[in-house]
């Protein structure tokens, strides 16, 4: 029971994962990006104003719901009962860090966008 438990959980955060970093080919090798990498935005935008907002990331097939950091939900756009936990956190200058199964991607929040690794979000609330 608690082995079937385990994998229900485990499957969803896998398929999103794989989704992420583009199964199957050779780009799901990449490292995790480093925020050190990362240009922060001109203006930084509030940790407030990302709590509780629902962004789409077409490039990585996920939506992800900031949380009250580290809490952070992504999930798939079309079965959204596919979900995983991640774990994100942002710095004074704009600068973002999600991180789902291992994997860091890195990228900025000027109080109007999300911007990760490269994708503009779409805002979905």
């Amino acid at each position: 029971m608690i082995m079937r438990k385990v994998f229900f959980l485990f499957c969803p955060a896998l398929v999103l994962f794989l989704t992420m970093n583009g199964c199957g080919s050779k780009s799901n090798l990449v490292a995790s990006e480093n925020a050190e990498n990362v240009v922060a935005p001109a203006t930084p935008g509030s940790l407030d104003d990302l709590v509780n907002t629902a962004w789409l990331f077409e490039k990585f097939g996920a939506v992800i719901v900031f949380g009250e950091p580290p809490a952070c939900q992504m999930s798939n756009p079309k079965n959204p009962s596919q979900s995983a936990p991640a774990y994100w956190s942002l710095r004074e200058n704009g600068v973002l860090t999600l991180t789902l199964v291992g994997t860091t991607k890195a990228g900025t929040w000027d109080g109007k966008v999300v911007v990760l690794s490269g994708e503009t979000g779409t805002k979905q609330n």
